[in-house]
């Protein structure tokens, strides 16, 4: 599908601007990822995080490297520090190419994403108080649209809707925000423009 080469080429003219500073006035919560990206025997795949099962809020939801924010730390700065913190891999291994647009989340966080290409994969140290382990899911995987279904999930208000969703090992699912972000970085790719 694309070499590392093609991809550190073609990303930044299709990404948006790393973002500097959060986004002002919205009232939510503000918190930041990074979707890595890895080249590795078997082609370019992405990398996540499963989250553990035991957790009070998001529990064993698949994720990407990130979190809230910390006092007056850059957007950047704060998924490069959870980053870190969740996979055990330096935040320098990480070579940021752009941003997707934020989004916000079921939970009120405003989410920053941005992308990157991982120079040095594995052995992950995924952080125990959080983290299950680290998968590495194939571009080509997500990238497959008959293997993507619609999640109908409620709110608890009541409400019902539809949300992307992909079935992974060992019936682990991708879906909300995450999701979302990957489906924005698969149309990044396709030279969709992004909004």
């Amino acid at each position: 599908m694309f070499s590392f080469e093609a991809l550190r080429g073609l990303l930044p003219q299709r990404l948006l601007p790393p973002i500097p500073a959060w986004e002002a006035g919205h009232g939510l919560r503000d918190a930041a990822v990074i979707a890595p990206l890895v080249a590795l025997p078997t082609g370019i795949h992405v990398i996540y995080t499963l989250r553990r099962a035991d957790l009070t809020h998001h529990a064993g939801e698949v994720s990407f490297p990130g979190g809230r924010r910390e006092g007056e730390e850059a957007p950047l700065a704060c998924a490069l520090r959870e980053f870190e913190e969740e996979t055990g891999l330096a935040a320098a291994s990480v070579e940021i190419l752009g941003a997707l647009p934020a989004r916000t989340s079921l939970a009120r966080y405003r989410v920053q994403p941005f992308v990157g290409l991982l120079h040095a994969a594995a052995p992950y140290v995924p952080q125990e108080s959080e983290v299950d382990r680290v998968l590495e899911l194939p571009l080509s995987v997500l990238a497959d649209e008959a293997a993507w279904e619609e999640l109908e999930v409620e709110r608890a208000n009541g409400q019902r809707f539809k949300m992307p969703s992909l079935r992974i090992d060992e019936g682990a699912l991708l879906w909300g925000l995450t999701a979302r972000f990957t489906l924005d970085l698969l149309a990044c790719l396709r030279g969709t423009p992004l909004r």
